[in-house]
This record gives structure tokens, C-alpha cells and sequence, in this order.
């Protein structure tokens, strides 16, 4: 699933990328050597005996799609498409279909990928297999979500995000039959995707909406999709970021965070980054900074060298922005220290040198502080009216400056 990713820098502001849900979310470890059930697999298909040389050749390809490689899985699971053309088995086909589409999206190969959902499509209506036509539905909506975010806005992602919705919207209006917990499932990942296709289109009510809504049926469902929890609150915090709301991502992080997979630690290091971030946008930098540390040591567990560089690179900014905070604070006391301007003009000055300070080390809250105490200098002030007037317009100019800050 595709990662948060962030642009660090004082006046930048995060790129988060929304995870797609699919329905793979379980990796594991691929064996010393395929080589065995390679063959196996090639000698049942030399002795006429498909149906053996299908489950072998299926078995590695979905082993190969755990572990995301996914050139591998498309090899396989085309051999396996093979067999279950020769056995004329309309299950096999769907199924094969269905892992070769999701190993095609893997590549970022839309239009292969769509192609073999639409055929697992049309093989489970002839077989009446609602579940697997269900399932190609999804298949092709986050192919074309996908497709939609690796296009720019004007090479018509839009579109493909629509026709997304109505897949997945498909998927809704065929469960209705399925039993309780599965129905639930389908019909939480579609709503989720549905929410990110929402997000992609610039419609924040309605992506709110949706991912709302999944929150409450992830809840509902318990601890066995604390994933879900977790990939629906993580997306509502990106949605929440990018739209200036980083108190309520905040909290959609954290949730991501405590729900998120034990042994999924690429996740956990984004997800810290991500609390990271809101923590700094919220200029709570000392909880910003140990949030990123925390990144960086997950990631220096698993080896993960991109989320290392990047937590590296937040932690160095965030020391450097705690550096200055300390010297801006001491130059401040040494300007403002009682007894430290000679009279009311010196006082003045310095007030607003203080609020100037601040405006550089993009601080505009303090340097607007400084400005109102300087204003209330200046009506109180007994300077001739040429120079009032003067100090006066500095003061409202620097307060124009901070709005824009």
C-alpha cells in the first residue's frame, strides 16, 4: 500500500498519499527455494495432469504477491490461467484472474490489470458467483483509483476516480445476500475507497463523510480489523492535514497508530512521522521531536532507509527550530529586561525589534504579542504627532505582515 510522505521544511507542507484498501494485507516469509514447486508444477503440467500443475503454479504466484514481487506473481499466475483453461474450469480462471489483475496493479499497469478484473467479472456471472463478482468490482475500483492517483489533475484523474466510485458502489449493491461478516468487510473497504476517490475529487464532506462512516463500522466489527481502524483512521488524518486541521488528524494518527499491525513497521514509522508532523503544526516541537526519534528507531529496526533519511531529516530541522527558540528567548530577555531602554522612545523601539525578531524566525503569534503591547505604548505616548504617527504605521504594518505569515 502506497506510504504517507512528507515535504519537510518551516513554510512546507506535507504530501500524504492515501492507501488504497485491497484485500491483502498479511505478508509472509518466501521460502529458501520456489524451485521445487516450480517443477512440480511443470511435471504435472507435462503428465496432462492440470489441475496439480494449477495449484502449484497458483501457490507461487500467490506467494509471490505477499511478498510484493510481483513480476514473479503475473509469470505464475499466467501459467496457472493456462491450466485452468485447459481443465475448463470457470472458478480456476476467476481466481486466476483475479491475483493477475492485483499483479498487474502492483507493476502500475492499469490497463492489463483492468482488463483480467473484467474478465473475472465476466467468468463468475456465468458461474453465478455473486461473492467473486463482488470481488472483481474491487479489484477494478482500486485499479482505476490507483490509475487516478498517478495521473495529474489535468491528464483526467478525475474521471477515473469517478468511474472508481461507481465500482465500488457496484460492490455495495451486491452484498445485500452475502453472510453478516462478510458483507461487512466488502462493504467497509468499498466505503473506505469510496472516501479516498471523495478526497481525491476535492470533496471533503463527502470523504468525511465516508470515512466517518467506516470508522464506526471498523469499531463495530472489533479487534479482529484493528488494520482496517487503522488504514480508515490514517486516511482521515491525511485528509484532515491537508485541509489545516491538524488537531483532528492528529488524533486520526494516533488511533492509526494504536490499532496499526505489529509486524507492519513501515507503517508504524509513517504513522509517527505523520503525529510528527501534526505535533509541529501545532508548535508542540518538543513532542514533535520525540515522536521522530520514535520514527527513526522503528525504522532502524526493520532497515527501512527511506524512513530513516526522512525522520533524520525532521529531527535535524526540529533541533535547528529549537536552537534559535533558545536564542530568540535570550535575545528577547536581553532587549525587553527591565530598566534596559534609557526611556519610553528606547522601550518602543525595542518592542517592536522584538516583534521584527520574531516575524524573521516565523513566529507571528509572539510577534503579533509584541505588536498589541506596542500599540498600547503609542496611545499612551507623549511623542510629537509627526513621530506617533510614524511609529504608529510601523506598528500596523508589521501586524499586516503577520496576517500573511
Amino acid at each position: 500500500m502506497p506510504k504517507a510522505v512528507f515535504a519537510i521544511g518551516r513554510d512546507r507542507q506535507p504530501l500524504p498519499v492515501p492507501r488504497s484498501m485491497v484485500d491483502r494485507s498479511t505478508l509472509v516469509n518466501i521460502p529458501k527455494s520456489t524451485r521445487s514447486v516450480i517443477a512440480k508444477a511443470e511435471a504435472a503440467e507435462v503428465g496432462g495432469r492440470y489441475a496439480d500443475a494449477y495449484a502449484s503454479y497458483f501457490e507461487v504466484g500467490e506467494l509471490m504477491l505477499d511478498t510484493a514481487d510481483y513480476a514473479r506473481a503475473k509469470k505464475n499466475l499466467l501459467k496457472a490461467l493456462d491450466m485452468a483453461k485447459k481443465m475448463k474450469s470457470l472458478r480456476h480462471q476467476t481466481e486466476a484472474n483475479l491475483h493477475l489483475s492485483e499483479a498487474f496493479r502492483g507493476m502500475q499497469k492499469y490497463v492489463p490489470a483492468l482488463k483480467h478484473a473484467q474478465a473475472a467479472r465476466e467468468l463468475a456471472q456465468r458461474s453465478r458467483d455473486f461473492r467473486k463478482i463482488a470481488e472483481s468490482w474491487l479489484k477494478e475500483g482500486v485499479v482505476l483509483l490507483n490509475h487516478a492517483e498517478a495521473l495529474q489533475e489535468d491528464e483526467g484523474s478525475a474521471s477515473y476516480y469517478k468511474s472508481a466510485i461507481t465500482a465500488f458502489k457496484e460492490v455495495l449493491s451486491l452484498i445485500s445476500s452475502f453472510e453478516a461478516n462478510v458483507r461487512d468487510l466488502y462493504e467497509l473497504d468499498a466505503e473506505i475507497n469510496i472516501g479516498i476517490c471523495q478526497k481525491g475529487l476535492e470533496n471533503f464532506d463527502e470523504a468525511e463523510t465516508a470515512f466517518l462512516r467506516c470508522i464506526i463500522m471498523a469499531k463495530r466489527l472489533g479487534k479482529n480489523e484493528h488494520v482496517r481502524l487503522s488504514q480508515v483512521s490514517e486516511n482521515m488524518g491525511i485528509l484532515y492535514l491537508e485541509h489545516g486541521k491538524p488537531l483532528d488528524a492528529l488524533k486520526n494518527f494516533q488511533v492509526a497508530f494504536d490499532n496499526v499491525g505489529l509486524n507492519d513497521t513501515e507503517s508504524q514509522a509513517s504513522l509517527k512521522m505523520n503525529i510528527a508532523y501534526c505535533q509541529r503544526n501545532l508548535n508542540k516541537i518538543d513532542e514533535a521531536l520525540k515522536s521522530a526519534k520514535e520514527s527513526r528507531e522503528i525504522a532502524e529496526r526493520s532497515h527501512l532507509e527511506e524512513s530513516i533519511e526522512l525522520a533524520q531529516r525532521f529531527i535535524t530541522e526540529i533541533e535547528t527550530i529549537l536552537t534559535q527558540d533558545r536564542e530568540l528567548k535570550r535575545m528577547e530577555e536581553e532587549l525587553l529586561r527591565p530598566g534596559g531602554a534609557v526611556n519610553a522612545h528606547q522601550a518602543l523601539e525595542n518592542r517592536i525589534r522584538a516583534a521584527e525578531m520574531n516575524m524573521k524566525a516565523d513566529r507571528p503569534d509572539k510577534a503579533v504579542g509584541h505588536l498589541k503591547v506596542a500599540a498600547g505604548m503609542i496611545r499612551k505616548s507623549k511623542s510629537p504627532p509627526p513621530e506617533e504617527v510614524h511609529n504608529w504605521a510601523r506598528v500596523q504594518a508589521f501586524l499586516g505582515e503577520c496576517c500573511f505569515l
